[in-house]
């Protein structure tokens, strides 16, 4: 009897062992993973970025990011609705130009 409850327990870890473990109420779905857009030719880079995207291009961290683009540093492209053309989405992408002009704007230092 022993010998199969302990079994039972290693099964149970094994089962376990591809979970990623989360804390505090957050499940599994709400962990972001970065995927190309296009799985047919992924050489093609998208021209906009979403806020998370343009944060990692940069190498800050997404609240920064938000900074710049809420004060006008970096432009935003707010796309339009598809049911109501009067208003916007909520989610705003970032030309990855507009991220180039920027951090060649602020580049200090190099060869002169």
């Amino acid at each position: 009897m022993a010998l199969r409850s302990r079994n039972a327990k290693t099964r149970q870890r094994a089962g376990q062992a591809g979970r990623v473990r989360t804390g505090f109420g957050m499940s599994n779905r709400s962990l972001r993973v970065l995927r190309p857009t296009s799985r047919i030719n992924s050489s093609i880079e998208p021209l906009l970025v979403d806020e998370h995207q343009g944060a990692a291009l940069c190498g800050v961290s997404f609240w920064t990011f938000r900074e710049w683009t809420m004060a006008g540093i970096i432009p935003v492209v707010a796309p339009p609705s598809p049911l109501n053309h009067r208003r916007t989405l909520r989610r705003k992408l970032v030309d990855r130009r507009d991220i180039e002009t920027f951090i060649a704007t602020y580049k200090q230092g190099g060869a002169r």
